[in-house]
């Protein structure tokens, strides 16, 4: 869900594209999401996948959707602008109050198999 979003401008900014045309979007950061460290190798390649794709490919294989969800925490911080929940040090991190309700920042899919 976030894949589309800016995470370096001070408000909610769509930048990249939400549906996927086979092309992958790339990124040439040395930063990772697990911690304060550096990666060697800067390179990253992200390929955009809407729900609609995601849960369609599931139900073609056979699978039963049995829950969908939408959440709204991280346990990394995407943006500089997310905060910690409740303002605790190791927690997951949410978009400001006035944005909460904007975006979704997870999807989670169960399914089973027939």
């Amino acid at each position: 869900m976030l894949v589309g979003l800016d995470e370096c401008v001070p408000n909610l900014t769509l930048r990249y594209r939400y549906f996927g045309d086979g092309g992958a979007l790339q990124w040439d950061e040395d930063g990772t999401y697990v911690g304060d460290g550096k990666v060697r190798r800067t390179r990253t390649y992200e390929w955009p996948h809407p729900l609609s794709e995601v849960v369609t490919v599931l139900l073609r294989h056979g699978l039963a959707i049995v829950a969908l969800d939408e959440g709204q925490t991280l346990p990394w911080q995407f943006s500089a602008r997310m905060q910690p929940v409740n303002g605790e040090p190791d927690a997951d991190f949410e978009w400001p109050e006035a944005e909460r309700d904007l975006v979704p920042c997870t999807f989670t899919v169960v399914a089973w198999r027939l």
